[in-house]
């Protein structure tokens, strides 16, 4: 015995879309789980031209953090540590 079945999708949103398939028989059912892959064409022409790469400016910044943080000053009254 042959069994076809046809499943429509309608999904929102781009990616991988998991759903549950249940078909009932007499006296049991079978479950799975179906995934599905949503693309669009316009897709292939936003691919990137080089792989990813931090921006360097960040950590630059991050390097002259510590040596500008000895020329921070907060108003205010200087905290006394008794120890």
């Amino acid at each position: 015995m042959l069994v076809s079945l046809a499943h429509v999708a309608r999904n929102r949103y781009l990616g991988v879309e998991k759903q549950t398939l249940v078909v009932e028989f007499d006296g049991f059912k079978i479950g799975r789980v179906v995934s599905v892959c949503v693309s669009d064409p316009v897709e292939t022409q936003l691919l990137p031209s080089a792989p990813y790469q931090r921006n360097s400016a960040r950590s630059r910044y991050q390097d002259a953090q510590p040596a500008q943080a000895a020329l921070w000053l907060v108003p205010g009254r200087q905290v006394t540590r008794y120890g």
